[in-house]
């Protein structure tokens, strides 16, 4: 019984992620200034949710490879680098597990909140070449975009402590 729920739950994993990856592909993009643009990343917020919810060092692995396809989908230039931030940044987000019942809430939220930071802007400062106040301020609101609908999803449907 345990291996067939857990074979129906692999499934049930690998459904949500081509979802997400095929929802990912269709978002259109918000043009912020001149050919800068930000759009909603599911990827990193699924993989956020895994954190919280499965605690294993896997999810760094699920990362890469879910990393691997957004880079092929989507920004093929750089072949690689959407997988190293995704790795990294799971990583970085498993590091809250560890801390579990000494932060508060809001020390978590603030911890997400600069990893969804640094995620996009290595990721804006790898990309462009322009003036970095820009790169500073698109990565400051992809990643407050993110972290809101994080916290509406956590707030309303996860509820993670």
């Amino acid at each position: 019984m345990y291996s067939l729920s857990n074979n129906i739950s692999k499934y049930i994993f690998f459904i949500i992620s081509i979802l997400i990856l095929i929802i990912q592909v269709n978002i259109p993009s918000i043009v912020i200034y001149e050919n800068n643009k930000i759009n909603l990343d599911l990827i990193l917020l699924f993989l956020t949710f895994l954190v919280f919810i499965n605690n294993s060092f896997k999810i760094i692995f699920v990362a890469f490879f879910l990393g691997i396809f957004q880079d092929i989908i989507i920004s093929n230039e750089q072949l690689g680098l959407l997988s190293f931030l995704k790795s990294f940044t799971v990583y970085l987000l498993l590091g809250i597990r560890g801390y579990d019942s000494i932060w508060s809430k809001a020390v978590k939220l603030s911890y997400i909140f600069f990893v969804y930071f640094l995620h996009f802007l290595i990721y804006y400062l790898v990309i462009h070449d322009g003036v970095y106040f820009m790169i500073f301020f698109i990565s400051f609101i992809q990643s407050l975009v993110c972290f809101v609908i994080y916290y509406f999803f956590d707030k309303f449907f996860f509820n993670i402590k």
